[in-house]
């Protein structure tokens, strides 16, 4: 995996060290520091299969994530259709779909028997694709649902661009956090909010920003 790590600029290494020695700067912000995050403590933010059960739970309007049709809805909204004979989206009764794991090996299946729709997505972290498994899903799919509307998903961090990319579209984690997020109430959950941070932490870790945050952080606190 490359090494995206950027070297601070000279100004930024100097607003780091002013941060680490006020201590008051570092007491203000102690309460954000010390909120534990249980995919962190359980080593799972870097494991396919965890990620995969969390997005499926997210997903799935049944569980008791407080969040309905909002997530599936938005990640529908932003697929292409233009494969399909589904002419609005918004007809859509999302709250009919059933979310499986692991279904014939795929990662995630969505399927709704009142709009004749399955989704079917192939999620990849830090693994590619191997045995021609786009193709053997596509087919699986095919043959199992053939008076479906059929979309395929290649989801991955970066929204990697999938072999069969006539049959499948990509779609990237960052796309995922913002249908989240737009998803989500005031009152979200500590389990939600650790699930998203862990995914900006190894996905979307940007140093740069980091230290621009922190100049602006400690110039704003002495102004």
């Amino acid at each position: 995996m490359p090494n995206d790590f950027e070297q601070p600029h000279i100004d930024d290494k100097k607003a780091l060290q002013n941060f680490l020695l006020d201590i008051d700067c570092l007491n203000d912000l102690e309460p954000w520091t010390n909120r534990f995050n249980l995919f962190d403590i359980l080593k799972i933010s870097n494991t396919e299969i965890r990620h995969s059960n969390m997005i499926a739970w997210l997903l799935d309007p049944k569980e008791n994530h407080g969040l309905d049709v909002s997530v599936l809805k938005g990640f529908m909204e932003s697929l292409d259709f233009s494969t399909t004979n589904i002419q609005d989206v918004s007809l859509i009764k999302y709250n009919h779909f059933k979310v499986y794991r692991e279904w014939k090996n795929i990662d995630l299946l969505l399927i709704s028997d009142t709009d004749k729709i399955v989704i079917c997505i192939e999620n990849k972290i830090f693994s590619g694709e191997h045995d021609n498994q786009l193709n053997r899903y596509l087919d699986t799919i095919c043959n199992h649902y053939p008076n479906y509307n059929h979309l395929f998903v290649y989801l991955t961090p970066n929204g990697d661009t999938p072999s069969d990319s006539e049959n499948w579209q990509n779609f990237a984690y960052t796309e995922l956090i913002q249908i989240i997020e737009t998803a989500m109430s005031q009152n979200i959950t500590d389990y939600i909010y650790n699930y998203m941070h862990s995914i900006h932490n190894d996905f979307s870790f940007n140093t740069k920003k980091m230290f621009q945050n922190i100049s602006s952080f400690h110039h704003k606190k002495h102004e």
